[in-house]
């Protein structure tokens, strides 16, 4: 299946820079990526497998941008059957979309129920649960919103993205659950989603909350500085073992 990662981004250079470079690092070649940008921080810019579309105009909401993003991927990626939710402070291992495009293929919709995170030491990863644990039991219909896919049939059944600036994705998620069961889980075996928790594993930019509310100056820099900055964790040992989950 032919999937799509959409990417909103405002005035996060660095990060941005980061999740474009483990884009490329992606084994399905068949994927695309494509970044809206209203923060008219660069120039827009069309590459062999990626797109990114920068306005000064601001969009009134985050699910308002999202959709407007979807939009434009579609004339460009007219052949699309898929997407998943590609933030720009998220790292995904070269596996990523390759494991979403196959859960796709087996349900209308996707989530992880594996990611990542730094050890507290700096030195390795851990696989940690995406999904949470209570009294009763495990509650595994709804895991963290964090990288998500849908095909775009069952997007467009479901109304696309509501107008509001946050959990845009969950307020598509339960009337998903609600209409077509449970999702599929793309990441069965080993987790490709690398979650920015700890603050030795994110940049001081991705910790300001404002960075997507437009309260921040901007500096025009053209192009995002493509590739690490800081710690590259394709490269740190994971460890055994899977950890409930953290957050």
């Amino acid at each position: 299946m032919n999937v799509l990662g959409i990417c909103i981004t405002w005035n996060r250079p660095l990060l941005l820079g980061r999740s474009v470079h483990s884009f490329l690092q992606q084994t399905n070649l068949d994927s695309r990526l494509f970044i809206l940008d209203d923060a008219g921080q660069y120039r827009s810019q069309e590459h062999e497998r990626w797109t990114l579309v920068s306005t000064s105009k601001r969009y009134p909401s985050m699910g308002s941008k999202r959709n407007a993003l979807i939009d434009m991927a579609l004339k460009q990626y007219p052949e699309i059957e898929g997407f998943m939710l590609w933030d720009d402070d998220d790292v995904y291992f070269p596996h990523a979309m390759q494991s979403v495009s196959t859960a796709l293929d087996s349900k209308c919709w996707a989530q992880s129920r594996l990611a990542l995170e730094m050890s507290k030491d700096g030195k390795s990863l851990r696989r940690v649960e995406t999904f949470k644990r209570t009294a009763k039991g495990v509650n595994k219909s709804i895991c963290y919103g964090g990288c998500w896919a849908w095909r775009m049939d069952t997007f467009d059944d479901l109304g696309r993205f509501p107008d509001t600036n946050h959990s845009e994705d969950i307020k598509v998620a339960y009337p998903c659950l609600a209409k077509f069961g449970d999702s599929a889980n793309s990441s069965p075996d080993e987790p490709w989603y690398y979650y920015n928790r700890l603050n030795n594993s994110i940049l001081s930019e991705g910790k300001n909350f404002y960075a997507m509310r437009g309260r921040q100056n901007i500096e025009f820099i053209g192009d995002p500085p493509i590739g690490w900055n800081g710690t590259d964790i394709f490269n740190l040992p994971i460890e055994d073992g899977v950890h409930r989950r953290p957050w």
